[in-house]
């Protein structure tokens, strides 16, 4: 190839010359030679001008061409320029081929690259720079442009220098939380490395951080800003803290809380289980928790009924999308809350759902600032596009439509319903005790129960729209929930209302307990009215005080009016009759009469006789009124009902016709709801004034119920022939001596003022006023009547005659209970019953048969033992100390029993209730030697008693103690079994009982040694009811506590209690040992590290299974 190459050349130079010459005819040209060592390279003539262009010299691998010379030695090459003017021969030269390469970093301690080799031709590839930490490497430069790793450099020249130039550079990497915002930003020098933060917040403590989006390494030699995000794994509350029960499409479960009680803090819901979605919060699935902070994760659709209700220590919710219903009371009552947040997927939220959301509304006027504070700010977080919006200007939940108003603050004095409201939801300020003005431009279809109940310092109601119902007593909640159905007004401050056309329905104890209204005006568009709509009663004072009472109820005289608009004296549908001072229903009563349903307390006039043609009267009808003296019921009316005129405070006569058949005490089933009632409800219960009670000459009455005239002013009473049925404690006063029954009544007679079922077997009523002080009952006499010798405080001495089998419960309450301070109790020593003689007849004495006969001093037995009756839980024959809650006997109170029963009754009343036995005189009880072997245990001290009341307890290192036995089973196993305590034997006059030890502890509950082991964290599952009634449990404390027991919610409509005692039998439930811990709403008994400690639980129920736990607080 080369020779190929060289031909080509040497022919072109050739032909050069030719040319040349032709062109220069016509003068000389001269010859000249190039040579290259020993070889011709070329032969060419000059031109016309005498010059000759420079041959081609071919170079040798490793040189380079230098030039042409005019001989081998000379230094100076030939100039082509000049003029030749005579053959010449030149010579090439040549060079061995060397280039230097140098690179220039421009930075002291930086290395800089190395060129190894330049191509032949001058050429060489460009070498990469090295890093430099805060600069940017923008290029090797010679002067005359920029060269980049990779890049051909051509030398021109033996040396060539590279120079390196930079650009001074930070970086930014933001680091992201779960929000997308940045939490920290770090500058990093060009090159640098971002060291990432150890850890990354998140909005909500469910979330666990586990990383970044980039890999640690492109967060190393950064060369450009990054953004680097947080990324985060659900951390839910571990499994065990819940119980799963799958939903009715078996698609995903419904979860509760295990152990409510032992979760506090934070609480994040589960999402899955067992590979399924967790989609439900259970019904009452997590009631009475001590959580403060609680997440719902995507997952869930509904929170049920009552979900977390009461979790009175709650102070955040959080709820991430895709929940959609809320359903009643499902976070009823949960304390002090900060935070909630509601999410865009929530399409239903129900009536109640967040009724009475802070727990005491009731005390806001008296918390402390801080906690008002958090209260008035409150605003529920709702997120944009949703189905609900909080207003912040009005500071109310509407739905997105605004024609639900949901939540109020408890901040405003003045609440504004605007036009397009269609409902108010129920409890909407139940308790708002800072609420003033109530102004209702909207169209409202309805008002939920107890919307503005308790609202004390609500006065002003000013309806510029409508209201069509007012809910009460008689809503139910559709998710089967007790929920607050109280009136929408009850116990309000209203003082004069008007309602504008349109309102149809007004519910029960819709202005109940307001006090301080004096006047209400109706639409005649009114369809329906409730029996109990406007009542005015003091044995309900729910969320007041006695000073609010007082206040409110003796500074004003109660409801003087109520009447209808425009003057009118009937509704539209001829339904109701106003005449000012009463409300009439058409049309409803008995027989097809009217319906008699109010009459204002506060109306005027000493003498009302109720219109003719009513022949049913309301509860209540007359309750608390100021004025009435006498009071005349019309003919056709049936039933005089419960409370009718109870605590009428002027009335001294009441007129009763002859078609009344019931005097009535009993409030019909659902028909007062939530309405909390204390107290009796007789007719005419507590009417003080109440002197005359007059039966038509011909009347029909026949039945006349518990307190009906209890507590009235009367002397006589005089009961008409037709009765047939008297209740006991129906009859009462303290002036009443004498009762008297009509001739030919075939159920009751009287002798000398005290009545007595028609064939004299048993006495019904000894009057309370009637001053004998020794009563004999008369031979015939068989059962003594509940309640029969009530609140007589003459009787000294009663005895009862042979043939009295029965005394029923109560039979001689308060006679004479002298609950007294000193100086009275001595006044009125010389009241009081004394002495009971019961025959030897008697078979059973009924319980509490002398309640609270506190002067009672002898109970004279003449026979064989009686049974105690247990009907109200077991103290026939003493009293229970207020105090501290324990049966004893009345101080001075002795049995006088027949020596030959003796040990009988010793031991029935002993058993029944062991503080009867100090009645006994100890100097007749027969004495046995009781004598304890304890079989290598610590020594017990024999006795001589009746009986032993307690089991005495050895202690024998190794071993633990089983119990007394009668037989000694060391040697043979056989021992029978277990004596129980108290004991009494009664074969002989002495008696040895033998210890029995075992190598494992017993436990039964039966006694505090013999306690089941409570171990913080573990459940111990006990069935309470008919046969246990009782246990016992023992706990050590690992370190300082305050403990609570735990785990009876079940119990919660039965009656229990519970005590601690440590080892030396110290009752841990008095005041010094309780401890109350009000930043947790938790509380319990301050207990010792290492101390063994004795629980006694005690109810009365059904069969339950209860799972006890320890309720640990040590202020973490």
């Amino acid at each position: 190839m080369k020779k190929i190459l060289r031909t080509v050349l040497i022919s072109m130079a050739v032909l050069l010359m030719a040319m040349v010459s032709l062109a220069s005819c016509g003068k000389r040209t001269y010859s000249v030679t190039f040579k290259s060592g020993t070889e011709t390279v070329a032969v060419a003539e000059t031109d016309k001008e005498g010059r000759v262009y420079p041959a081609y010299a071919e170079c040798a691998e490793g040189v380079r061409f230098v030039g042409w010379y005019e001989s081998e030695e000379s230094t100076t090459p030939f100039d082509f320029e000049k003029e030749i003017t005579s053959d010449i021969t030149l010579y090439a030269r040549f060079a061995s081929l060397t280039y230097e390469v140098k690179y220039d970093v421009g930075c002291e301690g930086l290395k800089a690259p190395v060129q190894e080799s330049v191509n032949h031709d001058g050429t060489f590839t460009v070498k990469a720079a090295p890093e430099r930490v805060g600069y940017e490497f923008k290029g090797w430069t010679d002067g005359s442009g920029l060269y980049f790793d990779g890049d051909v450099y051509v030398a021109d020249s033996g040396t060539i220098t590279l120079v390196a130039t930079w650009e001074y550079r930070v970086l930014t990497v933001e680091f992201l939380d779960d929000k997308g915002e940045a939490f920290e930003t770090k500058e990093v020098p060009y090159l640098g490395d971002a060291i990432p933060p150890s850890n990354a917040p998140h909005t909500y403590f469910a979330y666990e951080f586990v990383g970044w989006d980039l890999p640690t390494s492109a967060l190393e030699r950064v060369t450009e800003d990054l953004t680097v995000r947080a990324e985060y794994v659900y951390a839910p509350a571990d499994e065990s803290n819940f119980v799963f029960e799958e939903t009715e499409d078996g698609e995903a479960y419904a979860v509760s809380a295990k152990e409510p009680y032992s979760l506090s803090g934070e609480l994040a819901l589960p999402k899955t289980y067992k590979g399924k979605p967790v989609r439900e919060v259970a019904k009452r699935g997590f009631n009475y928790t001590s959580v403060e902070e609680l997440f719902i994760p995507s997952s869930y659709r509904t929170v049920k009924a009552e979900g977390f209700s009461s979790n009175s220590s709650l102070k955040a919710v959080y709820i991430e999308e895709g929940l959609e219903t809320i359903e009643a009371c499902a976070f009823q009552s949960i304390g002090l809350v900060e935070r909630f947040e509601l999410p865009a997927s929530l399409k239903n939220i129900k009536w109640h759902a967040f009724a009475d959301l802070f727990y005491d509304m009731n005390s806001y006027l008296w918390l402390e600032d801080g906690q008002k504070q958090i209260m008035d700010e409150f605003a529920f977080t709702v997120a944009e596009g949703g189905n609900f919006v909080w207003d912040e200007e009005l500071k109310c939940l509407y739905d997105k439509d605004y024609t639900k108003l949901i939540f109020v603050s408890p901040s405003l004095e003045t609440l504004e319903v605007p036009v397009g409201v269609k409902e108010i939801y129920p409890s909407l300020c139940h308790n708002y005790l800072n609420l003033k003005t109530l102004n209702i431009a909207a169209h409202l279809k309805e008002i939920g129960p107890a919307a503005f109940s308790g609202a004390w310092g609500l006065t002003n109601l000013n309806i510029k729209g409508s209201v069509e119902k007012l809910w009460g007593t008689s809503y139910v909640s559709p998710d089967g929930v007790n929920v607050s159905n109280d009136g929408v007004f009850h116990d309000a401050d209203l003082r004069s209302v008007v309602f504008p056309d349109g309102l149809k329905f007004i519910d029960g104890g819709t202005f109940f307990w307001n006090q301080n209204l004096e006047e209400i005006t109706l639409p005649a568009t009114v369809e329906y009215i409730s029996e109990q709509a406007f009542h005015n009663d003091d044995s309900s004072i729910p969320g007041g005080t006695l000073e609010h009472v007082f206040k409110t109820y003796l500074a004003n005289g109660g409801l003087k009016t109520i009447k209808l608009s425009n003057g009118a004296t009937q509704t539209a549908n001829g339904k109701y009759v106003f005449d000012g001072k009463s409300v009439i229903e058409k049309g409803t009563g008995a027989n097809g009469g009217d319906f008699f349903i109010f009459y204002c307390m506060g109306a005027e006039g000493a003498t009302y006789s109720i219109p003719e043609g009513v022949t049913k009267l309301n509860l209540f009808a007359f309750s608390e009124n100021l004025y009435v003296e006498t009071l005349i019921i019309p003919e056709g009316v049936e039933e005089i009902p419960c409370a009718f005129a109870m605590d009428a405070q002027k009335l001294k006569r009441v007129e009763i016709p002859a078609s009344v058949k019931l005097i009535n005490n009993e409030i019909p089933d659902g028909l007062w709801g939530n309405v909390m009632m204390w107290g009796s409800y007789g007719a005419f219960t507590s009417c003080d004034n109440l002197t005359e009670i007059v039966f038509a000459e011909n009347s029909r009455l026949e039945v006349i119920k518990q307190n009906s005239f209890l507590a009235i002013g009367a002397e006589k009473l005089e009961l008409p022939a037709s009765l047939t049925e008297l209740e006991s404690f129906s009859i009462y006063g303290e002036n009443m001596t004498e009762i008297v029954v009509g001739e030919g009544n075939a159920y009751f007679k009287t002798v000398d003022g005290v009545l007595y079922s028609a064939d004299g077997k048993k006495l019904i009523l000894y009057p309370g006023g009637k001053q004998d002080e020794t009563f004999t009952s008369p031979a015939g006499t068989e059962t003594i009547g509940a309640g029969s010798f009530n609140n007589n405080y003459f009787l000294r001495k009663v005895i009862f005659s042979e043939g009295v089998v029965l005394l029923e419960p109560n039979a001689f309450n308060r006679c004479y209970n002298a609950d007294l301070d000193e100086e009275t109790f001595e006044i009125l020593r010389k009241y009081g019953l004394k002495e009971v003689v019961l025959p030897s007849t008697l078979e059973y004495i009924g319980d509490a048969a002398f309640a609270s006969c506190n002067m009672l001093e002898k109970i004279v037995f003449n026979g064989a033992v009686p049974e105690l009756g247990k009907e109200y839980g077991g103290n026939a024959l003493g009293t229970e100390n207020m105090e501290t809650g324990e049966i004893v006997l009345f101080d001075n109170l002795k049995f006088e029993v027949p020596d030959q029963y003796i040990k009988d009754y010793y031991l029935a009343f002993y058993a029944y209730q062991p503080n009867y036995a100090k009645g006994f005189d100890e100097a007749k009880l027969p004495k046995v030697s009781y004598v304890f072997d304890s079989k290598g245990g610590s020594a017990i001290d024999g006795v001589s008693a009746v009986m032993v009341e307690k089991m005495p307890v050895p202690e024998k290192e190794g071993v633990y103690f089983h119990g007394w036995y009668s037989v000694d089973g060391t040697a043979s196993g056989e021992w029978g079994d277990m004596v129980a305590f108290p004991y009494l034997f009664d074969g002989g006059e002495s008696v040895t009982l033998y210890a029995r030890w075992e190598n494992t502890r017993k436990q039964d509950g039966t006694m505090d040694i013999w306690g089941f082991e409570l171990v913080e964290g573990q459940t111990v599952s006990v069935t309470m009811g008919a046969s246990v009634s009782e246990v016992w449990f023992t706990f050590t404390a690992e370190e300082d506590c305050v403990m609570g027991l735990g785990g009876f919610d079940a119990l919660s409509d039965f009656m229990w209690m519970y005590q601690i005692f440590d080892r030396a039998g110290v009752d841990m439930t008095q005041p010094d040992w309780w401890m109350y811990m009000p930043d947790s709403d938790r509380n319990g008994y301050k207990l010792k590290g290492g101390v063994t400690y004795y629980i006694h639980f005690e109810c009365v129920c059904e069969d339950t299974e209860i799972n006890f736990f320890t309720d640990i607080f040590r202020g973490e």
